[in-house]
C-alpha cells in the first residue's frame, strides 16, 4: 500500500473490511450446517466446535487432533487447535476466513474428513 493515495487505502480497507464480513457469514453458515458450533465474531477469525455427533464418541477425545492433522497431511489446510486456550480443549479450532475459493476448499475438505 505504500505510494498509495489516502482514498485509494481507505477503499481497500472497506473492500477488505466487507470482504471478510461476507465470508465469516458464509464460513458460518456452512460449518453449522456440517454440525459445527460456531461462536459469533467479528474478526477475521471463527471459533468453531467439532459437531457434538464427534463428540459423543469414546475416542472424542482424540477426533480434534485428528481433524486437524488430516486436514494438513490430505489437504494442506491449516486450522488452529485450541487445546491450549485456557477453558477450551481439542473439540475447538480457531479458522481463519480467507477469500471464497479457499473457504470453499476447507468446506469441501471438512465433508470428505469423516
Amino acid at each position: 500500500m505504500q505510494g498509495k493515495s489516502p482514498y485509494r487505502k481507505k477503499k481497500y480497507v472497506q473492500e477488505t473490511i466487507e470482504l471478510v464480513a461476507k465470508e465469516r457469514a458464509f464460513l458460518t453458515k456452512e460449518l453449522r450446517s456440517l454440525g459445527f458450533t460456531v461462536f459469533g465474531s467479528d474478526t477475521n477469525f471463527i471459533l468453531a466446535r467439532l459437531p457434538l455427533t464427534l463428540l459423543t464418541t469414546s475416542k472424542s477425545h482424540l477426533v480434534g487432533s485428528s481433524l486437524t492433522d488430516r486436514l494438513a497431511k490430505e489437504h494442506g489446510i491449516l486450522l488452529r487447535n485450541c487445546a491450549n486456550f485456557s477453558g477450551l480443549d481439542n473439540s475447538y479450532f480457531r479458522i481463519a476466513v480467507r477469500n471464497h475459493a479457499e473457504n470453499i476448499a476447507l468446506i469441501d475438505a471438512l465433508k470428505k474428513v469423516p
